[in-house]
């Protein structure tokens, strides 16, 4: 809902701001056009890019020993200076979309279930981030390639792009860390079974 507000309320500043140097029917209708070309057409390269690397690129490149999804807790420690404590809960998942919910934790324990979780949250960074870049490309779009028009649109994509990126990457620091001691544990109860 959050997003689907943003995203309604930037595209009316938008056009607005775009039609107030010089108002009439006609030119609203040409800038309404032109914002919802280019809102749909952002939204069809994220759903492009999502569709690519989750398709294209092998699981073992976003597993949870690939060092590049690595959390420093510096990086960590950078997150709440924005407060994401605060809302970080208010931004959607799009978990429904690959049958696996990564809105809480429900096992901090289970070795199986926090490799999943991380392996889910590696892809969603790397999603993420190819969304905010990649919606460049709407500049090359004809109908929506003034940059009055482009600019604002691509921005509002970076933003609402980098929020659940900085909210994986947040999560995966402690993700990785029960990861690690989970799987420490389990090891030790594999050598136990084999002393016996």
């Amino acid at each position: 809902m959050l997003y689907l507000i943003v995203i309604l309320s930037a595209s009316a500043i938008i056009i607005c701001a775009n039609t107030l140097p010089s108002p009439s029917v006609d030119v609203l209708i040409k800038n309404s056009i032109a914002v919802a070309i280019g809102v749909v057409a952002i939204i069809a390269i994220d759903a492009l890019s999502a569709l690519i690397i989750r398709r294209l690129f092998p699981k073992r490149l976003f597993s949870p020993q690939v060092k590049l999804f690595s959390v420093t807790k510096k990086e960590h420690l950078f997150y709440n200076k924005f407060a994401i404590k605060h809302w970080k809960d208010r931004v959607p998942q799009l978990g429904i979309f690959t049958g696996f919910d990564k809105g809480k934790i429900k096992s901090i324990s289970e070795t199986q279930y926090l490799e999943r979780f991380l392996l889910e949250a590696n892809y969603g960074v790397a999603i993420h981030l190819a969304n905010g870049i990649l919606g460049f490309f709407i500049a090359f779009i004809p109908a929506c390639s003034a940059p009055f028009v482009w600019i604002p649109i691509f921005a509002v994509n970076l933003i609402l792009s980098l929020m659940p990126f900085a909210i994986l990457r947040y999560n995966s620091y402690t993700l990785l860390r029960l990861y690690k001691r989970s799987q420490a544990s389990h090891s030790k109860s594999i050598e136990k079974v084999k002393d016996n």
